[in-house]
């Protein structure tokens, strides 16, 4: 009878050690509040410990969160409105009201006023935002994420090349044009690097000579076109304009003859 006794002890303490460990993490209950996860990522929890999704109210402010709970910033399409979630003083981002973002009015309700071109506009900042969440995240630096951008366009393919298209609305042609399609020229791949580079927060311009077209961040040249053909990667990505014309350079300096603030 003693023996059955340690046998039974020593089978029951066998399943315990062999039973999963639990997860602390999964243990821990969050209820109203914002929670950074360790890949970065910022998740709401509402009263009932579910991640929220969503427009969401905090506080007399509103978030967006995404399918999978993650807050998201910049502009969104939320059912048939557009909204934009900006950072203020690296805060969370939240929804804008009563002001002018990117030359879009947005109302006192965060919803964006909008004419045809404008719509085309937003539709593409939209775009911009959702593939900058794509191929970025939560742990990089804004300088990486504005690289990953750079990279991302260098490696589109080239196509649909041309004349300079012109018109008070080339930088939404061309940026439209090549987010869509994954290929484009000079024009093009400025265009689209100018947008991925405003969805990250930087200040972006599409400039162009009539000739060539790149980007322009912070007082630097962006130039995936020049990038991808001669395979310089670090010499195109946030050139100082002072190299202009040097090294097989083309001569950007002189020539900002196009130039639109997105």
């Amino acid at each position: 009878m003693k023996g059955k006794r340690i046998f039974v002890f020593v089978l029951l303490a066998l399943c315990i050690c062999f039973l999963p460990a639990r997860n602390t993490e999964a243990a821990v209950s969050y209820r109203n509040q914002f929670v950074k996860a360790q890949n970065g990522n910022i998740s709401y929890f509402n009263s009932k410990g579910v991640k929220a999704k969503g427009i969401i109210t905090v506080k007399g402010r509103k978030y967006y969160m995404d399918s999978r709970g993650i807050l998201r910033t910049g502009w969104r399409k939320v059912g048939q409105k557009y909204y934009f979630f900006g950072q203020i003083n690296g805060g969370a981002g939240y929804m804008r009201t009563s002001a002018r973002i990117n030359g879009i009015q947005v109302r006192k309700d965060g919803s964006a006023s909008y004419n045809r071109t404008q719509l085309q506009k937003l539709n593409l900042m939209v775009r911009a935002n959702q593939i900058v969440d794509g191929i970025t995240n939560n742990r990089m630096t804004k300088p990486q994420k504005l690289r990953a951008c750079f990279r991302y366009i260098v490696n589109y393919n080239y196509g649909d090349g041309g004349d300079f298209a012109g018109g008070s609305n080339w930088d939404i042609y061309y940026g439209s044009r090549v987010l869509s399609r994954r290929r484009g020229d000079c024009f093009g791949f400025g265009c689209a690097f100018a947008y991925l580079a405003d969805a990250v927060g930087y200040t972006s311009y599409a400039v162009s000579s009539g000739g060539h077209g790149w980007a322009e961040v912070n007082g630097r040249v962006y130039d995936a076109n020049w990038a991808k053909a001669t395979g310089r990667i670090d010499w195109y990505c946030g050139m100082d304009y002072n190299l202009s014309g040097r090294g097989g350079r083309p001569n950007y300096k002189p020539n900002r003859v196009y130039v639109k603030r997105i």
